[in-house]
C-alpha cells in the first residue's frame, strides 16, 4: 500500500515570537509548506510577516541560518493615509523532502510593525514513515 501524504495546519492570531507550534507526530518527510500572513496596514512602511522555522526563536533576519523554513511578508507604501487588508502568501517545494523527526517541534513566528496581524497560518504536506491517524 503506498503511503499517505498528511496536511497538518498551524494558525495564529497573535503578534509574537513562538505564536503558535506543532510536534511532528512521527518520523518522515516534509514535502512542502505555505505560508499566509494577512493584516491590516494603514500607514506608510508599515508590514506584518511569519515565518515557519525549526527553531523557538525567530531567525528570519539572520543571515546563514538553517532553521528557517519559509516567510511570508507583506508591506505597505502609502503616500497619504488609507487602510488596506494586505494578504502575502509563500509556498515552498522542498525537492525529496527535508528529514523530520517524531516530537521536532516546528515554530511559527509573527510580527507587526506598525499594522495589525488579522491571522497567520501554515499547511505543512508531510509524508511520514508510518501512516499518522487523522479526523475528517
Amino acid at each position: 500500500m503506498p503511503k499517505e501524504n498528511s496536511v497538518i495546519q498551524i494558525y495564529a492570531t497573535a503578534t509574537q515570537d513562538n505564536a503558535a507550534s506543532i510536534d511532528v507526530p512521527d518520523d518522515g518527510l516534509l514535502l512542502s509548506s505555505s505560508l499566509i500572513v494577512e493584516g491590516v496596514l494603514n500607514a506608510d512602511t508599515e508590514e506584518v510577516l511569519a515565518s515557519l522555522e525549526f527553531g523557538a526563536t525567530p531567525a528570519r533576519n539572520t543571515n546563514d541560518s538553517r532553521t528557517v523554513l519559509n516567510v511570508a511578508h507583506a508591506k505597505i507604501g502609502l503616500l497619504t493615509s488609507g487602510a488596506a487588508t494586505n494578504i502575502a502568501q509563500s509556498t515552498v517545494l522542498y525537492g525529496d523532502g527535508i528529514k523530520v523527526f517524531g516530537g521536532e517541534r516546528l515554530y511559527l513566528h509573527t510580527e507587526a510593525v506598525g499594522g495589525t496581524l488579522q491571522s497567520a497560518r501554515a499547511l505543512l504536506v508531510f509524508n511520514f514513515a508510518s501512516f499518522v491517524a487523522r479526523r475528517r
